[in-house]
């Protein structure tokens, strides 16, 4: 396990799985992050302005407005424009998702754990 050094970093997993959602939640927290939990568009959004978290990990299916949707509105607030986000998704082909947003990482469900703490301790260091 791999402890941070200092003030914890946030964060916020978006995403309408509870299981999932909260597994990576106790996976980040394990792992010294402080972690904070959406389960649709707006909750993301408000969570967003709120709590201004380090990295945002966005599940492109989101129910109430789309993570496509709360990415692009995002960008568009000088308040969340640089929060580094990640895209998760079972369908979609994420990596020209990705580059069309501009996006900070990619993830496929099923998720691999390794890569996406890897992910975000990289978007938290810098």
């Amino acid at each position: 396990m791999r402890r941070l050094r200092g003030e914890p970093k946030t964060v916020l997993i978006a995403d309408d799985d509870d299981w999932l959602r909260e597994v990576l939640m106790a996976l980040l927290s394990d792992e010294g992050y402080r972690p904070l939990g959406a389960r649709n568009g707006p909750e993301t959004l408000n969570l967003a302005r709120d709590r201004n978290p380090d990295v945002i990990l966005l599940d492109v299916a989101l129910p109430g407005t789309s993570g496509l949707h709360v990415l692009e509105d995002l960008r568009r607030r000088n308040a969340t424009r640089d929060i580094p986000v990640m895209l998760v998704s079972g369908e979609v082909d994420l990596l020209e998702t990705g580059r069309l947003h501009d996006v900070d990482g990619a993830f496929h469900k099923p998720l691999d754990f390794g890569a996406f703490l890897s992910k975000v301790h990289e978007a938290t260091s810098s």
